[in-house]
C-alpha cells in the first residue's frame, strides 16, 4: 500500500451507475414485493409503486392509494410488516 498508489473514486460514475435504468428497474421490482405482500394482508387494500432519479441515487417508494389502505396503515403499519 505504501507504493504511490492511491484510490480515487469516480464519484460521476457511480451517481449516473446509481441512476441507471437498470438499478431504477430493480428498485421498482422491489417495491413491487412489498406492495403484493401489504395488499396481501386484507382485501380491497390499493398501493402504488414509483421509482425516480435523485442527485446521488434512484429511489422507489409504496404509497397507498385508497382511503382504506391509509387507515389500515395508520393503525396496523402493513407497509413496515411488508417489508421485513
Amino acid at each position: 500500500m505504501a507504493n504511490g498508489n492511491s484510490f480515487k473514486p469516480n464519484r460521476t460514475g457511480q451517481r449516473a451507475l446509481r441512476n441507471s435504468p437498470g438499478v431504477q428497474q430493480m428498485l421498482l421490482a422491489e417495491a413491487g414485493k412489498v406492495k403484493r405482500a401489504a395488499e396481501g394482508y386484507s382485501s380491497g387494500l390499493a398501493y402504488t409503486t414509483d421509482v425516480n432519479a435523485g442527485k446521488e441515487r434512484a429511489h422507489a417508494w409504496v404509497t397507498t392509494a385508497n382511503p382504506k389502505a391509509f387507515y389500515t396503515q395508520m393503525k396496523h403499519k402493513n407497509l413496515s410488516s411488508a417489508i421485513g
